[in-house]
């Protein structure tokens, strides 16, 4: 925490220096990506940061971290968001990826896991991207909600859990385990996405 006061207040303007404005981009380019290191490993979280946001933050000089073995990937793993110069500057070769899904948007899409899978061989999901069909009432309950409503969807209420355990702080040592709807993305050379079962390591 510390070092992240030095290096933010680092950036402040000085007495006399000019301000410079700052442009309103879109919400995910004010995306908070934070590196966390336990020990020896290293997380990359990577938010809703999209290419832009990404651009900027490897362009800049306060940017010396060690290099990740875990990343959260970022913007449900979107072809907007995954940087090519993420996995070659930082991140360690074949991370273990993690990623949540959007269901409106059916990301993360089949193409996204493949090209994922490119960069590393454990690529774990928090739940399936297809979310679920909106439940049935009976008839005069579902013509109402449709006077009100037009349009409804149902959003994801159950969500799974990936959790990476490094003891000791040693990246050798990491083990990793899926709970309820997360699974492991097994995508094959015809591009497509399988799941795996839960509980893999």
């Amino acid at each position: 925490m510390t070092s992240a006061k030095l290096s933010f207040a680092a950036l402040l303007p000085t007495a006399g220096q000019g301000i410079r404005s700052i442009p309103n981009p879109g919400a995910n380019q004010l995306a908070v990506v934070l590196h966390v290191q336990a020990g020896a490993v290293s997380f990359l979280l990577g938010s809703d940061l999209e290419n832009r946001g990404w651009e900027v933050l490897l362009a800049s000089p306060v940017r010396q971290r060690p290099q990740a073995q875990v990343f959260k990937i970022a913007h449900h793993g979107s072809a907007g968001a995954d940087h090519s110069e993420i996995w070659l500057r930082l991140l360690t070769a074949y991370p273990v990826a993690v990623l949540s899904p959007f269901s409106p948007q059916h990301l993360p899409r089949p193409e996204d896991l493949a090209r994922i899978a490119g960069h590393s061989d454990r690529v774990y999901v928090t739940a399936p991207s297809e979310g679920s069909k909106p439940e049935k009432y009976e008839k005069v309950i579902e013509k109402k909600m449709n006077q009100i409503a037009g349009h409804r969807r149902t959003v994801a209420s159950a969500y799974g859990q990936v959790r990476i355990r490094a003891p000791h702080g040693d990246p050798a040592a990491l083990s990793i385990d899926t709970f309820g709807r997360a699974y492991k993305a097994l995508c094959g050379g015809n591009g497509k996405s399988e799941m795996g079962l839960g509980g893999e390591k």
